[in-house]
């Protein structure tokens, strides 16, 4: 009796698929966006303007593709399932999802508006 041979279909990681690949480019571009943000040092008022409005569209690319994060991972998670309850399962999931996305939101708005008052 021979034993089963394994599929030939192997799952690649989120990271080496194009979403992903193409998730953690944008969110290289907007880190690089805050810090070039960060580093201007604005010398008139209306560069200073330029710049706190810069640092806060930033931050909320940033805060968007962060609870895209979240979201991924809130809802492929492998702990606090049920299976037999799917109204269960998705209230659940809604309640993290809301409790997480607003730690990200709040920390980053709290942290940007420390920033901006430099």
């Amino acid at each position: 009796m021979r034993t089963p041979q394994p599929p030939n279909d192997v799952t690649l990681p989120w990271w080496k698929r194009l979403w992903g690949m193409l998730y953690l480019a944008l969110l290289g571009l907007v880190l690089a966006w805050v810090a070039a943000a960060l580093a201007i040092r604005p010398d008139t008022t209306e560069n200073q303007h330029f710049g706190n409005l810069s640092l806060q569209v930033s931050g909320l690319w940033l805060g968007l593709l962060l609870v895209i994060g979240v979201a991924l991972v809130v809802f492929r998670r492998s702990f606090w399932r049920f299976p037999r309850s799917v109204f269960l399962d998705g209230i659940i999931g809604v309640t993290l999802f809301t409790v997480s996305t607003i730690a990200v939101v709040n920390f980053l708005g709290f942290a940007c508006q420390v920033v901006t008052n430099r």
